[in-house]
């Protein structure tokens, strides 16, 4: 299976600095990728991708999404032999793996340092290899899958709101507009022991995901978001610089972090 992808973030146009990070990691050579990849044999290549916001005040959220990203890096060196040949629910349960040790980090660095205590970041990552996506997170970062111009949100939010519509007393919609929608019940470095969120999504040719922090969709409407996936003419980088210009045109309150796959073709 070929796959191109690729990741921007942006400090938008209200905030003085950027908590946010990504992460896009080639496993099998080990190496961090800056910005894109194009054209990339998944075959004994997988990819580790995510997305972290950080929160904390100062520079306290800055710290916290890049010991999160850090984390997950160093989580997946040398990890390709073990993981070969496992199923879904193993590879669910390693990726659970590195994010409890982003988890861990993030509270042990805190714990040393009085200006950075009660720090957190969100966590959204994916495994892709061959045919599949597996995902884990914890927080609000979100990632979303597109098939045959369809826009589905694949994790659920881990917030006050988001526990209020996975048991239908809010509808998605009265979400978007509810106050108190950012209020967490669990991120990286918060609570000693996380419920890692996970799931498996099949891909096939055309298929598009998306990782993205609150910056975007708090913005950027599923409909807009699903149109510029859905774009033939843009590569992933192009697509990713479309999105963050958007929610910037919008306000930019917040910082925006995309990462975006293209699943092009199968070999």
């Amino acid at each position: 299976m070929i796959v191109s992808v690729a990741g921007l973030t942006d400090t938008g146009e209200s905030r003085d600095h950027n908590e946010d990070g990504f992460l896009l990691f080639e496993m099998g050579p080990d190496r961090v990728i800056d910005e894109a990849l194009t054209g990339h044999p998944l075959d004994q290549r997988p990819l580790l991708v995510a997305v972290s916001d950080g929160m904390g005040g100062a520079s306290a959220g800055e710290v916290a999404s890049a010991l999160t990203t850090e984390a997950l890096r160093t989580h997946a060196e040398g990890a390709m032999a073990r993981l070969a040949g496992h199923d879904p629910p193993v590879l669910e349960a390693w990726l659970a793996e590195g994010i409890h040790e982003a988890n861990r980090r993030v509270r042990e660095t805190a714990g040393k340092d009085p200006s950075i205590q009660g720090m957190g970041a969100t966590a959204t990552v994916g495994l892709v290899f061959p045919g599949a996506a597996i995902i884990a997170h914890v927080g609000d970062s979100r990632a979303y899958h597109l098939r045959e111009g369809q826009l589905t949100q694949i994790t659920t939010d881990h917030t006050f709101v988001g526990h209020l519509v996975a048991q239908g007393h809010l509808s998605p919609e009265e979400a978007e507009a509810h106050e108190q929608r950012h209020v967490l019940l669990q991120a990286v470095g918060t609570k000693e022991t996380l419920d890692v969120g996970s799931l498996t999504v099949i891909l096939r040719p055309g298929d598009r995901l998306l990782f993205c922090s609150d910056g975007l969709y708090d913005l950027v409407s599923d409909g807009a978001i699903a149109d510029t996936l859905a774009s033939d003419g843009q590569p992933p980088l192009a697509q990713c610089r479309a999105l963050i210009t958007a929610a910037n045109s919008l306000g930019g309150f917040d910082n925006t972090t995309v990462v975006i796959l293209h699943v092009e073709d199968v070999r």
